[in-house]
């Protein structure tokens, strides 16, 4: 049987925290249920499109398939590279390719029986498909009992009764654990620590943040238009920001986060350093605070005259 693995919840890529509960999905429950049934180990062992065999072959059929599915499920800690892709192209082949009545289908996999008369005498040699434990075996070894009873069929054609194509495609087993995943998992809320921008313009842009950012343009964070860069930092990482529509491709390309290396419903807190705080600041079109004109270490917005300041409050410019 698979062994369950411990998963964790956060990694750091290229700088940027990503937090994700993989654990805490139905997809995860599920599959883990299912993956600890008879039909992943059959399908991993077999399922490959041929003849019975024991030979681990990872190229093609459920053998293909199954160990990436497995890997975002018990060991990966965040959806990337490609992962629900896969997972929607298992999906697409368990309904085609690899569908019922298929050579990947287990209920198909083919045997060949010898049958006798009365008195023993072999007359011939037959197909039969799903499973070796057929009637004749059965009869002339009592071992095998009756529980291949409706395993195995001598119609070429897919059999509902199969023990490991119902964990495939029976309600709730591994079809449907696939395709309620997928949905699952797109939708995955997908936090994201932002250590780093390329470019605060760019940060800017996105309205929810500019307009919290010009929010705290005011006492409590600017002490007469000085910049406290520091309490600025502590509101910023109370507050989560989720990505709008429209917005996806501007926030990877300031973070460097690719939907190679991430998926999910993306929202993020931004944690920056007290000088990127300043830049973004001095990249804004607010120029004052509380009736100060802004400054700080790194930038000041405040009017000057031939290099000297002329003005603190912008009412000082009218008298």
């Amino acid at each position: 049987m698979a062994r369950k693995r411990v998963k964790k919840k956060t990694e750091t890529i290229d700088g940027q925290e990503i937090t994700q509960d993989i654990q805490g999905t139905k997809f995860v429950r599920e599959f883990n249920k299912w993956e600890n049934s008879d039909a992943f180990d059959f399908l991993i062992r077999h399922g490959l499109g041929s003849k019975r065999t024991s030979s681990f072959d990872t190229s093609k059929g459920h053998a293909f398939w199954l160990p990436k599915v497995v890997d975002i499920a018990t060991i990966r800690g965040t959806i990337g590279g490609g992962d629900l892709e896969h997972i929607e192209k298992y999906i697409a082949f368990l309904e085609g390719e690899g569908g019922k009545g298929t050579i990947y289908d287990p209920s198909m996999i083919v045997f060949h029986e010898k049958q006798y008369d009365e008195a023993g005498n072999f007359l011939k040699k037959v197909p039969v498909y799903g499973h070796w434990k057929t009637k004749y075996k059965v009869s002339r070894n009592k071992k095998y009992g009756a529980e291949a009873k409706g395993q195995y069929s001598y119609e070429k054609k897919h059999n509902p009764n199969h023990n490991i194509a119902r964990g495939i495609w029976g309600s709730g087993q591994l079809l449907d654990i696939l395709k309620e995943g997928l949905e699952e998992l797109n939708n995955l809320p997908t936090a994201i620590r932002v250590r780093k921008i390329s470019d605060v313009k760019q940060l800017l842009k996105l309205p929810q943040v500019k307009a919290y950012l010009d929010e705290l343009m005011t006492s409590n964070y600017f002490n007469e238009g000085k910049i406290k860069p520091t309490s600025i930092l502590n509101a910023l990482k109370g507050q989560k920001f989720k990505i709008e529509q429209g917005q996806e491709e501007l926030f990877r390309n300031m973070t460097g986060l690719s939907e190679e290396e991430v998926e999910g419903k993306l929202e993020f807190i931004l944690d920056l350093t007290p000088a990127v705080i300043e830049r973004v600041y001095m990249a804004s079109n607010k120029k004052k605070a509380g009736g100060y004109f802004i400054h700080g270490k790194t930038m000041d917005k405040r009017p000057r005259r031939d290099g000297e300041i002329i003005s603190k409050m912008w009412m000082e410019l009218f008298v």
